[in-house]
């Protein structure tokens, strides 16, 4: 990749990123997973997340929304992401998809079916399926990495910023310019480091799992 440009597209301006703030886990899940997608779908060409005007023939329709950041489901008050449950009723729609156009389809998943006996009561159907899950654990352990969400550091570090802008062949020195970084080469590597661990890398798949896991937030929590 080029790193001699000097100048940003028209449309690129810090203020585009605003909505970060305060924003919950799924969003920066959602940031970073359309941008290793859109990776994919681009193919060789650099990628435009922020871009509110893309280039749409370079794209499936069943794309169009990877160009769309967090903010704009807010508006809409729904998710963009499904994130399948670990336990699901077979015919029937999982457990919290409520018509969200794209799934976590990277989680690894292993089912074991599993029969209820509903004419029993709740106290004993919890205690015979702890049995169950305990003998399955032994033959199945949990491998699934954990991850330590940091908002406040991939926010304060500009990691999205800073990827966007190396995607866009801006220079490293032009990114401290832009940035109001001065002499601070190393702290923009490091960030930029951050971004390809998620992005790249996929690690944001590990922080899919941790929603999977933890609930996740609400769309307005920080």
């Amino acid at each position: 990749m080029p790193t001699t440009k000097l100048t940003l597209p028209s449309w690129w301006t810090l203020e585009l990123y605003s909505f970060l703030i305060d924003m919950p886990i799924e969003c920066w899940v959602w940031e970073f997973m359309r941008r290793a997608r859109l990776q994919k779908v681009l193919g060789t060409g650099s990628v435009d997340a922020m871009n509110p005007g893309p280039n749409l023939e370079k794209i499936n329709a069943d794309h169009i929304n990877y160009y769309k950041n967090w903010e704009w489901f807010v508006k809409f008050h729904r998710k963009p992401i499904f994130f399948p449950p670990a336990v699901n009723v077979p015919d029937r729609w999982p457990d919290g998809f409520h018509g969200q156009q794209y799934r976590i389809d990277e989680l690894e998943k292993y089912f074991v079916p599993i029969t209820i006996d509903l004419s029993r009561r709740d106290s004993v159907i919890r205690r015979d399926f702890e049995m169950v899950l305990k003998k399955l654990r032994t033959e199945h352990p949990d491998e699934t990495s954990r991850i330590n969400p940091r908002r406040s550091v991939w926010l304060d570090n500009k990691v999205l910023e800073i990827w966007d802008l190396r995607q866009l062949e801006v220079s490293w020195s032009s990114i401290e310019r832009i940035l109001g970084l001065s002499d601070k080469k190393d702290y923009i590597r490091k960030s930029h480091y951050i971004a390809e661990d998620m992005i790249d890398k996929g690690k944001w798949i590990e922080l899919a799992y941790y929603i999977g896991e933890t609930g996740g937030d609400d769309l307005s929590a920080g």
